[in-house]
């Protein structure tokens, strides 16, 4: 196809600032978008942000670039100053603009400096006298400097009582004068006050200014009147049962009304009453201290509880009496009509970061209605080391119409971190269930160790939809997700432990008659006597064949031991004898690569499984991370990479396996590569205790001009460790 030329002009979107901001539109990605009062200042869209979160477009300038505009090196310290486009700006902070510096720049060339000196015919006054002013004859002056002395007036006005004031350079004396006459419209502010007029018995007084006191009336004080006089004086009477008066105090006996307290009066009064300071009997009691006898009840009411396999717990106060609540400690787990989430928790360890703790509860288990289960059962955690995951067992003492996998517990069973919750399988609607525990301790100490919890699956749930049910599950699996956020680390069911034995002994009858025993042979056979061998026609020898072996004897293949007395075959499974099947096999092994191993698998080559990871190794950083949750076991995880120079022997990418709290680290240099640019398959065997493991490819160390590119992630089981990678 030929080239095909167009004549095109593109026009980008061109408006004011303030346009720009009003609209405040979302650009697309790449969409320029011009000021046109500001200069050509731009901004870029990139789809997602409005215009005004937008920053304008800056220039990418170097120094060099700057210099060479400028023809100089611009200072290094801060000189920059605003625009002044006023020329006659008094500002001494700011500079002109680049215009005005042009017309100030045309205005100053070819003018003289500050300092200079003219000729008198240069300015026009070749014909002017230079003789000194003080030697001329000067008849008329337009003008005159100030003299430094003058001659005093020669006209006279005014007086010490007339003000003066100028008129025509000459002193006028005014029409008035002082303190004689006033203007008429002068205002005066001064005022006279006449005396205080004092009160009568007829007439109210007026005020005005106070007498003033005589000598030695000191002590006197102004009466309304207008005179100064001392008070007089007061008397009191004693009072009466008629009237307020003064009360007389007299230390004699006495029956006076007229205000008088007598001691007698007093003593009465006082007679029979208690101290500041006194003590009370108790109830019930002769004499003050010790304990009351009795009491109503008490002031503050006291709950009694106790117990830890069996609790007591009851309020008293002593107005009444009281009922004590006392039994087993007890949960229950209750059943609607559809038992769609079956695990029920019934007990639970919080997280127990001690190492070598035990926690040991025996259950009574009782479905309280005609055709329910029962049994007891025994659940025991313990924690271990750091070294050792922490376990649990679930015991059967014994049990009926319950199944042994009935009871369940889901264990986390990480060191520091262990925690554990025991499950209950209902099995049917309408199934309800008591928990009692018989016996709780630690290591000989009896104490309560596991909490139990009540639950409850309310009618009506579907598969989808639990409604209100509390403490119910579908699954232990999904129980742990709801309760943790998190996978238990195992799920560990209940096993029989109970086992009975023949009787140790049992009664005999005192004595049977021989013609009463049944049954017996006609002849017997002398006490020492012989038989013929099975196939042999004589005693002695060896027999040729026999129904099974007398004793019955164990065979073992790999970890499996079965018990043969010849009476039926027998068969091992791979399993059985530890050799993993086909589907196990493959349910172990496990490829990841393009973006099942990262986004950032983007990349085709043709030499590799998958679109690959291909990233420089000049900065550091992780290439991926992967956790793959997997049967315990031993592993092989190999990674197929590629590196474009195998020259370096440093430690250039990092390999991170997590395990649990097992952390395993191993390094990759480039000259562990085959070739350059040829994909090399390395790998290294780890040892799965947790089930899940995280693995994490980084740049450890960073090695400038260096490519690395990753296929994928290969996890399978082995029998022999892969340890290409040191």
């Amino acid at each position: 196809m030929g080239e095909q030329n167009l004549n095109i002009r593109i026009k980008h979107k061109y408006d004011t600032e303030a346009n720009w901001n009003k609209n405040n539109p979302v650009l697309l990605s790449g969409e320029i978008a011009i000021t046109s009062d500001k200069f050509g200042k731009h901004k870029v869209g990139d789809g997602t942000h409005k215009w005004s979160e937008l920053s304008y477009v800056k220039a990418d300038l170097t120094k060099s670039d700057v210099i060479s505009a400028l023809g100089y090196t611009p200072p290094s310290s801060d000189t920059w100053r605003g625009i002044q486009d006023n020329l006659i700006s008094s500002s001494t902070t700011e500079s002109l603009s680049a215009a005005q510096g042009k017309i100030l720049k045309e205005l100053v060339d070819g003018k003289a400096p500050s300092s200079h000196t003219h000729t008198k015919s240069e300015v026009g006054l070749g014909n002017v006298d230079n003789t000194a002013d003080a030697t001329k004859s000067v008849k008329y002056a337009i003008s005159a400097g100030s003299a430094s002395s003058a001659a005093a007036l020669t006209s006279n006005a005014g007086s010490s009582t007339q003000p003066v004031y100028f008129s025509g350079g000459k002193p006028v004396a005014c029409s008035y004068t002082l303190g004689k006459s006033v203007p008429a419209d002068a205002l005066f502010t001064d005022h006279t006050y006449g005396n205080m007029k004092g009160a009568t018995s007829s007439s109210a007084g007026s005020a005005g200014l106070v007498p003033a006191p005589n000598i030695g009336e000191q002590l006197k004080f102004l009466r309304a009147d207008g005179a100064w006089v001392i008070p007089t004086n007061t008397t009191y009477s004693v009072g009466t049962s008629s009237y307020l008066g003064i009360t007389k105090l007299y230390t004699e006996t006495g029956s006076a009304t007229d205000g008088t307290m007598t001691q007698n009066a007093i003593t009465t009064a006082l007679n029979g009453k208690s101290p500041t300071s006194h003590t009370h009997n108790y109830a019930g009691s002769s004499s003050s201290g010790g304990a009351a006898n009795s009491a109503n009840k008490l002031a503050t009411a006291r709950t009694v509880s106790g117990g830890t396999d069996i609790t007591l717990s009851f309020n008293y106060d002593g107005s009444g009496n009281s009922s004590a609540n006392i039994g087993f400690y007890s949960s229950s787990a209750s059943v609607g009509d559809k038992n769609n989430y079956p695990f029920h928790r019934f007990a639970k360890l919080d997280t127990i970061a001690a190492s070598y703790s035990d926690k040991s509860t025996t259950f009574f288990i009782s479905q309280d209605y005609s055709g329910g289960g029962f049994g007891i059962v025994r659940i025991v955690l313990r924690t271990n080391n750091s070294s050792l995951a922490s376990t649990v067992e679930v015991k059967w003492l014994v049990r009926c119409g319950l199944s042994a996998d009935s009871v369940q517990v889901g264990i986390y069973n990480v060191f520091g971190k262990t925690y554990a919750d025991a499950f209950f399988k209902t099995g049917g609607s309408y199934a309800g269930t008591c928990f009692r525990t018989l016996a709780s301790g630690a290591r000989g100490g009896i104490s309560r160790t596991w909490v139990l919890v009540n639950s409850s699956e309310v009618s009506g749930t579907s598969a989808t939809d639990a409604k209100t049910s509390t403490e119910c599950y579908a699954t232990i699996a999904a129980a742990g997700t709801a309760l943790h956020k998190q996978a238990y680390s195992s799920i560990v069911s209940g096993t029989d432990s109970g086992t009975a034995s023949y009787a140790n002994s049992a009664g005999s009858a005192n004595s049977v008659a021989w013609g009463n025993v049944t049954g017996k042979p006609s002849t017997f056979a002398p006490s020492s006597h012989t038989h013929n061998y099975a196939g042999s026609s004589s005693a002695g020898g060896a027999a040729d064949s026999a129904i099974k072996l007398n004793t019955s004897r164990n065979i073992t293949i790999g970890n499996s031991t079965k018990s043969f007395d010849g009476t039926t075959n027998l068969s091992w499974s791979l399993n059985e004898i530890g050799i993993p099947t086909k589907s196990d096999i493959a349910a172990c092994a496990v490829m990841y690569g393009g973006t099942t191993l990262s986004s950032s698998a983007t990349v085709t080559d043709s030499a590799a499984q998958y679109k690959v990871i291909s990233r420089s190794t000049g900065s550091t950083g992780d290439i991926f991370t992967k956790s793959v949750t997997l049967p315990k076991g031993l592993y092989s995880v190999m990674i197929r990479m590629k590196v474009s120079t195998i020259s370096s022997s440093s430690n250039v990418f990092k390999l991170t396996i997590i395990d649990g709290s097992t952390t395993t680290t191993k390094y990759i240099k480039p000259n562990m590569f085959k070739a350059e640019d040829s994909y090399t398959t390395l790998g290294t065997a780890v040892e799965n205790t947790s089930g899940t493991l995280k693995i994490t490819l980084n740049v450890y160390s960073a090695l400038s001009n260096q490519t690395v590119c990753v296929d994928y992630l290969a996890i399978a089981p082995t029998m022999v460790g892969v340890t290409s990678i040191a």
